[in-house]
């Protein structure tokens, strides 16, 4: 019986019965994007902000904000579909544990990470921290404003000479300071951190089977690298936000390099550690799954009727044992973890060293 990863009212309606996202939750986010761009588009065109003269920013020509407004829906869409996703695993966990498991000791260990998903829990407090955070950069940020030539070297259209332009589109940076990037955060971190305790507690109670046949190579645990590398977008698309800013303003001050460098150290951090349990599950189980094998073929040699075939068999799935990948990352998304991780670091020492 599949693990009930939903209790109550307003976490089933976040969920469809597959417990994938639900199209009229993603088609609000969207519709709710486009109606906001509309809004900052009426203010600047009421301030007459679309194009500034000189090096000013007006909204056409201002990346940061284009790029940070893209990246709005995109972070709570990705991690809409994390947390679907992961709950998914945990529905199916059923399919890694191992023969007789105690299905009431597996839900004991899966309900506190459900109930913190779902901020039935203190990790809530770690959620209102960042918020918290997010307002005070953003008030910092504003403060700057009365005065951008002199912080940023170039005029902006959300400046505070310019009324409606300043209302909305700071408005929004607030939203995306102190709500949207903090909810992606929080469950980027809380995901990684669940998905590792309970590999942990499952694998030290011996309650996990890998299945070595698996088509993924990964000994059916390649669900976990997929969701490793979704939270890895969610960091990712704030960092190009971030390079936007680069081609936005005529100071390319240390804080932008070194967020971009500070951004892919943390997906170099992520991309290992937010595996890592799986990885020594996937080792272990291998090691010992090679040991048992070894001692079949060598059984087989022994006994008096030299059992050729059989130890011949073993032998080739004992070679296959071996191939298994130790890494959880199907070959494709393998790929994109790789390029995802130096993006960030790379995007801006091209940036600093162009004319």
């Amino acid at each position: 019986m599949p693990i009930d990863v939903l209790s109550g009212r307003f976490a089933a309606r976040l969920f469809d019965e597959r417990l994938l996202p639900r199209w009229s939750i993603v088609l609000g986010m969207i519709s709710t994007s486009l109606l906001l761009a509309l809004v900052v588009l009426a203010a600047s065109i009421a301030d007459g902000t679309l194009q500034l003269p000189g090096t000013g920013r007006g909204l056409l020509n201002h990346y940061g904000f284009q790029v940070s407004f893209l990246a709005a829906p995109l972070v709570l869409l990705t991690t809409y579909y994390a947390v679907s996703l992961f709950l998914r695993i945990l529905r199916d966990l059923e399919d890694l544990l191992a023969p007789g498991a105690d299905i009431s000791l597996v839900r004991a260990i899966v309900r506190p990470h459900i109930n913190s998903i779902f901020l039935r829990s203190r990790w809530r407090g770690m959620l209102w921290l960042f918020m918290f955070i997010g307002i005070a950069i953003s008030v910092a940020i504003f403060s700057r404003l009365d005065a951008p030539m002199t912080y940023w070297g170039n005029d902006v259209f959300n400046a505070t000479n310019y009324r409606y332009g300043y209302l909305a589109g700071n408005l929004f940076f607030l939203g995306l300071w102190s709500l949207i990037y903090p909810i992606g955060f929080f469950y980027a971190l809380h995901l990684t951190l669940s998905m590792e305790m309970i590999v942990a507690r499952l694998k030290g109670k011996n309650l996990l089977r890998l299945n070595f046949l698996h088509i993924d190579n990964c000994g059916g645990m390649s669900k976990f690298g997929t969701l490793n590398f979704v939270v890895m977008l969610i960091y990712f698309w704030p960092a190009l936000a971030v390079y936007a800013f680069h081609f936005t303003h005529q100071y390319t001050y240390l804080s932008l390099i070194a967020g971009a460098v500070v951004v892919s150290v943390i997906l170099v951090a992520q991309s290992l550690y937010g595996i890592y349990w799986v990885y020594r599950t996937i080792s272990n189980e291998k090691k010992q799954a090679v040991l048992l094998l070894n001692d079949q073929i060598v059984k087989a040699l022994n006994s008096t009727r030299r059992n050729f075939a059989a130890a011949g068999a073993t032998l080739q799935y004992r070679d296959h044992v071996i191939s298994v990948n130790a890494f959880p990352y199907s070959r494709n998304v393998a790929t994109a973890v790789n390029i995802l991780r130096v993006a960030p670091t790379v995007l801006a020492v091209l940036r600093y060293l162009a004319p």
